[in-house]
């Protein structure tokens, strides 16, 4: 099934009034998500800040990278506010939104 532009706004203009301010808020976390995930592509290297790097494999369904500069790996969350955190970044967007 191919969505249009057209067919996207003639959904939006059928949203009640008082869910529009939230479906905005959630088009927005999209496209920030969408943002970091092209960001992430254009990276360094958290360890060196090379730009040499290669993508290499999923961990914990995560994009993973490697350093052609200095062999070191690390994943897309390597230098955000929860890289070291055992919950998913969905439970994190859960917390924010409450």
């Amino acid at each position: 099934m191919e969505v249009t532009l057209k067919d996207v706004l003639n959904l939006a203009k059928e949203i009640p009034a008082k869910y529009l301010e939230e479906t905005l808020e959630r088009l927005q976390e999209i496209k920030e998500k969408s943002d970091s995930e092209e960001k992430a592509k254009g990276s360094s290297c958290p360890h060196c800040e090379s730009e040499k790097i290669v993508r290499n494999g999923k961990r914990n369904g995560k994009q993973a990278y490697l350093c052609r500069n200095c062999g070191k790996t690390f994943v897309e969350t390597a230098t955000s506010a929860v890289a070291y955190s055992h919950s998913s970044e969905t439970v994190w967007e859960q917390v924010i939104r409450d």
